[in-house]
């Protein structure tokens, strides 16, 4: 993650997701954000999709991560490509604690892939 004042120079600030790829950030309606990037754990070949939850701006700028979610591969063999968060949906769950921090108890994130050749 990089900061500017002016949109001409940048500073690196943070980096949010080691071995991750193809960056897209989200402000959430509470306060929170959201990330997803096509992540390689260099494990096996190719990458998913992750997702992580910032609470605050704080905690996105310091690089602290309070819930995170990864996505198998669909329809590629090898990599997701980019993601792109086009809108999110926060609802409460009857399962999840109350927080004044405002945290995610459920989220819907939408995003669309390339269909497979058929």
């Amino acid at each position: 993650m990089a900061g500017s004042t002016n949109l001409v120079n940048w500073v690196f600030r943070r980096t949010l997701d080691a071995q991750a790829t193809q960056p897209a950030i989200c402000a959430l309606p509470n306060g929170g954000f959201l990330t997803a990037t096509e992540f390689n754990d260099q494990a096996g070949s190719g990458g998913v999709l992750r997702f992580r939850h910032h609470a605050t701006l704080s905690a996105l700028l310091a690089g602290t991560v309070n819930r995170q979610r990864s996505i198998l591969r669909s329809p590629s063999g090898c990599n997701e490509g980019t993601p792109n968060i086009y809108s999110v949906s926060l609802t409460p769950t009857s399962t999840a604690r109350s927080s004044t921090s405002g945290s995610m108890t459920n989220a819907t994130a939408i995003w669309t892939g390339r269909p497979t050749a058929g």
